[in-house]
């Protein structure tokens, strides 16, 4: 994973995972008591020297330990600051990419406990920050809204952009919309238009399109939402299926069926293998 390590942003994330966890008092005793897991890989130094070996993440010492096999047989440990690590990075964990898969096939409650644990075993190794944004996902789809919130907001402790730009800036907007943030939400769509990546600014115009669909008015939902995203960002494939979607949505809703199997249309060919069209 190459990625520039964040320490303040990793350890945000699992202080807020620690904190939404429902385990049994036992089995948090339990887990407390255990091992950080360690993993074969290599760190990057701020200096551009790599160490490599398993790596083990202290977070009381806020350092790793790197486990090295010489020629000789005899073990090698070496202590490494978080301070002057530049990343980190090992094997993907074995299960992301199916925790990731049951989201996106609406099987959310299924992938929770697979993402809880990477973001815990994996904590300052660089896919806790992978995971954390579908884990917070997986929340929001499951109901959890305050949960997912807390996660989206541990992320933006340490990265204030990611409340406007790329994949968690929707689910942190669809958070603040269940729960009646209005004015929030508006100031970070704004702020998503105005910072002019593309996607962030389709994504903002069906997030746009979410608001006037649950004030209960659909026209003005798809012609400053959803319409708006089809048409004008035509090649943000990320954002597309889910406003051909709802945009067939809104169209039921003001009863022009016509309209909304062409939007379907349009979403089982251009993207038959997304979340979206598994919905229709």
């Amino acid at each position: 994973m190459n990625k520039t390590k964040s320490p303040i942003l990793s350890l945000a994330i699992a202080a807020a995972v620690a904190f939404a966890a429902t385990l049994p008092a036992m089995a948090q005793q339990q887990q407390a008591k255990a091992q950080p897991a360690a993993f074969p890989g290599t760190i990057t130094l701020k200096n551009e020297s790599q160490v490599k070996g398993v790596i083990r993440w202290m977070p009381q010492g806020r350092k790793y330990i790197v486990m090295q096999r010489r020629q000789d047989g005899q073990t090698l440990s070496t202590d490494v600051a978080a301070d002057d690590v530049a990343k980190v990075e090992v094997a993907k964990p074995d299960k992301l990419d199916a925790a990731i898969k049951a989201i996106e096939s609406g099987r959310a409650s299924a992938a929770v406990p697979i993402l809880e644990d990477i973001v815990k075993r994996y904590a300052m190794l660089g896919w806790d920050e992978k995971a954390a944004p579908y884990l917070a996902k997986a929340k929001l789809d499951t109901g959890d809204t305050d949960t997912a919130i807390k996660i989206c907001e541990a992320i933006i402790k340490g990265n204030p952009s990611a409340a406007y730009v790329g994949n968690l800036a929707p689910i942190y907007w669809a958070g603040l919309l269940k729960t009646g943030k209005r004015d929030k939400l508006e100031e970070l769509l704004a702020k998503a238009v105005a910072n002019g990546d593309q996607n962030a600014s389709a994504a903002a115009l069906v997030m746009r399109g979410d608001i006037l669909m649950e004030d209960k008015q659909p026209f003005d939902a798809l012609k400053d939402g959803y319409l708006r995203a089809v048409l004008l960002y035509e090649r943000c494939h990320d954002v597309q299926p889910e406003a051909l979607y709802k945009a067939a949505k809104a169209f039921e809703a003001l009863s022009k069926n016509a309209d909304a199997q062409k939007m379907r249309e349009q979403l089982r060919k251009r993207y038959p293998k997304s979340e979206w069209a598994g919905k229709l």
